[in-house]
């Protein structure tokens, strides 16, 4: 649910190191994110930094770990973004020093943590040790500006996130809170990528950085495709190769399919004569074939829909056993069935070609005396390629299926250098609930005291 997202750009720099190239980086300090929002009005209608972080949050005797996002007071503008309840925060209210101390749930975590309960507006939510007031809940089916693997539960303004909670000491009050963003905008109206590319290359000279070692050669914008930048390459390539194995397993099927058509059409020869010699001509009885794979083949492709459709809800609601959410962000929409209609079109023709011109060269004469010495070869040669056909794509299938089972095993072998069994890990983040150094020492001491 995000207004126009092919107007949607990340912003990336390329940097230089000590005179040594380095590549380019999607994630920004805080401070030359907003020398970037305050410069580029003119190339960007809006430019939103966002940080990843893990929450602790109260809820009543209780404290759970969530998945959230700290970002910059514009980033629901930026996006288009309309509340499901309440209301979202503004640029306005994330000034550095005046920030409102307030949080957005997101729509999943308002159903499941707070069964959906209306009146939580305005209500106090412990986030980090922090008191923040609840203004709003995100729209069902949002998840952020990057479809990751992680389902986002909480939003916080980072401008007052970066405050210490109560009790925190003057040490961690000099300390920033975050240090780097993705940094994503929304194009000028009528401008394009590569001229708000080459804007932003002569900003980002302009714009200060603290590290004098460290050089921007190059900045970029790039079409928010949904996958963080850093990921793109190794999601592109498994992806990659995922529908090169589905595109196999759909050339194994339509082969199999068009084998069966073929051998059912050699059981039609005499009926396929007699339409010829009553007057059909060759053309439409090759179409009278195709439009009958086409009816079996979308007959299939209905139900392949159906099942994608339950197979992607029972994905997207199954989690493993641990307290942040996943979102596979997966789903059947109006693309996904375009598409099955097309791979339905062109897997008719596959099927359904052979059968069709094998039909229509056949000799009237022969077929009207139910088969001969010559058809019966041709029959068993069309059938012959078409297993072999089969067999090599199988064969190819079955040795992919097995390199990944071997490397698969080859891991869960390795040995750790212990015995895992009956071990158990915790993880404790004691920085963001105001905990500088020392304190944190003496808590980890009572802890492992106590335990």
């Amino acid at each position: 649910p995000v207004a126009d997202p092919d107007r949607l750009v990340v912003l990336q720099e390329r940097r230089n190191r000590n005179n040594t190239a380095s590549l380019g980086a999607s994630l920004l300090r805080y401070d030359r994110y907003l020398g970037y929002r305050d410069a580029s009005a003119g190339v960007l209608s809006g430019l939103a930094g966002q940080a990843y972080e893990s929450f602790s949050v109260r809820l009543g005797d209780q404290a759970r770990t969530v998945n959230g996002l700290a970002t910059s007071g514009n980033y629901f503008d930026v996006l288009g973004v309309r509340p499901a309840l309440g209301r979202f925060y503004t640029a306005a209210q994330d000034a550095p020093g005046g920030a409102e101390p307030v949080v957005v749930l997101g729509y999943d975590f308002w159903q499941r943590a707070l069964s959906g309960d209306r009146g939580v507006i305005g209500r106090m939510l412990y986030v980090d040790s922090r008191p923040l007031t609840i203004i709003g809940v995100a729209p069902p089916g949002f998840r952020g500006a990057f479809a990751g693997v992680f389902a986002f539960d909480l939003w916080v303004p980072a401008a007052a996130y970066q405050r210490p909670p109560p009790g925190a000491t003057a040490a961690r009050n000099r300390e920033p809170r975050y240090a780097l963003m993705t940094v994503f905008g929304r194009l000028a109206p009528g401008l394009s990528i590569e001229r708000a590319s080459a804007a932003l290359k002569v900003i980002g000279q302009r714009v200060p950085n603290e590290n004098a070692q460290i050089r921007v050669t190059d900045v970029r914008v790039e079409p928010l495709s949904g996958v963080p930048l850093e990921l793109r390459g190794a999601v592109e390539r498994f992806m990659t190769m995922l529908l090169a194995v589905a595109g196999l397993v759909l050339l194994i099927a339509a082969t199999n399919a068009a084998g069966m058509l073929v051998a059912r059409a050699a059981t039609r020869r005499r009926e396929i004569a007699t339409r010829h010699a009553v007057g059909a001509s060759r053309g439409r009885l090759g179409s009278q074939l195709l439009v009958e794979s086409t009816l079996l083949c979308a007959g299939a492709g209905a139900a392949a829909l159906l099942l994608a459709w339950w197979l992607t809800r029972l994905i997207d609601a199954w989690q493993p056993p641990f307290p942040i959410q996943l979102a596979a962000g997966v789903g059947v929409n109006a693309r996904v069935v375009w598409v099955a209609a097309a791979i339905v079109v062109g897997t008719s023709v596959i099927a359904g070609l052979a059968p069709a011109l094998q039909a229509t060269k056949m000799d009237l004469a022969v077929a009207m005396r139910e088969g001969g010495p010559q058809s019966g070869v041709r029959r068993t040669r069309l059938r012959s390629a078409f297993v072999v056909a089969q067999v090599t794509m199988t064969v190819v299938l079955l040795s992919v299926a097995g390199l990944f089972v071997r490397a698969l095993q080859r891991a869960l072998a390795v040995d750790p250098g212990f015995v895992p069994a009956g071990v158990v890990r915790a993880g404790l983040s004691p920085s963001p609930h105001g905990y500088d150094r020392a304190g944190a020492r003496a808590l980890f001491d009572q802890l492992v005291e106590r335990l």
